[in-house]
C-alpha cells in the first residue's frame, strides 16, 4: 500500500465532505415533505437534545482509548490491547444503555 501525500489526503476529505452535504441535503428534502411543516418543526425541536446526547455519550474517551490501543499495538501488547479494547467496549455499552434507558419513557410519550 503506497503513502498518501498531505495533498492527495486533503482532497479525499474535502470530496467526502461534498458529499456528506449533498446527502443531508437531500434527506433534509425527503423529510420535509414527508412529515410537512409541523413534523419538521417538531423534529427540528428534539434535534438538540439529540445531538446533546450524542456528545454526552462520546466525551471524547472513545479516541483516547483506540491511541492506547495503537501505542499497545505498536509495542505488541497484547494484554494491554485487550484491556483497552474492553475499556472502550463497555464504556460504550454503558453509556449508551443508560441514555436509552432514561429517555424510553420520554420518547414513548412523545414520538
Amino acid at each position: 500500500m503506497s503513502k498518501q501525500t498531505f495533498l492527495q489526503g486533503t482532497l479525499i476529505l474535502i470530496f467526502a465532505g461534498m458529499i456528506t452535504r449533498f446527502l443531508g441535503f437531500i434527506n433534509r428534502l425527503v423529510v420535509a415533505r414527508l412529515m410537512g411543516e409541523e413534523g419538521v418543526g417538531l423534529y427540528m425541536m428534539a434535534l438538540p437534545t439529540l445531538f446533546l446526547i450524542m456528545s454526552m455519550t462520546q466525551l471524547g474517551l472513545p479516541v483516547a482509548i483506540s491511541k492506547r490501543v495503537a501505542e499497545a499495538e505498536a509495542k505488541n501488547d497484547q494484554a494491554k490491547i485487550k484491556k483497552n479494547s474492553n475499556r472502550l467496549f463497555n464504556h460504550h455499552r454503558l453509556f449508551q444503555s443508560d441514555i436509552h434507558h432514561t429517555h424510553a419513557d420520554w420518547s414513548t410519550i412523545y414520538c
